[in-house]
């Protein structure tokens, strides 16, 4: 039986059938997709990476650029990260306000 984690992500607590298009955490992983204020990315793809990347260091175990720097996904601890904290640390990051920065948390990895 599967039961719901937040976000709309399902963790397994009893073996049960998968079911097609969910997204199952078992290790409290969740992934989000950050889009940072698209004329931020264009002044330093390079640096904003580089700089998204170390502050996620720490609680993300996974990340990606998209290869035009748009939008970064990081699939991190789910007790440290949620919505909140990802825009907090992405906007401090880059020395922007908070409304500069979108973030999602994926409840598919699909399409992304």
């Amino acid at each position: 039986m599967a039961t719901m984690i937040s976000g709309g992500v399902t963790g397994r607590a009893n073996p049960a059938p998968i079911a097609a298009g969910t997204l199952y955490s078992t290790l409290q992983l969740k992934a989000f997709l950050v889009n940072p204020d698209a004329a931020i990315v264009a002044t330093a793809l390079t640096d904003t990476a580089t700089r998204l990347a170390e502050e996620f260091g720490t609680t993300g175990a996974m990340f990606q650029v998209k290869s035009d720097g748009g939008s970064i996904i990081i699939i991190g601890d789910g007790h440290a990260l949620d919505v909140d904290i990802v825009t907090r640390r992405a906007a401090n990051v880059l020395n922007v306000a908070a409304a500069a920065v979108t973030v999602t948390q994926l409840t598919s990895l699909y399409g992304v």
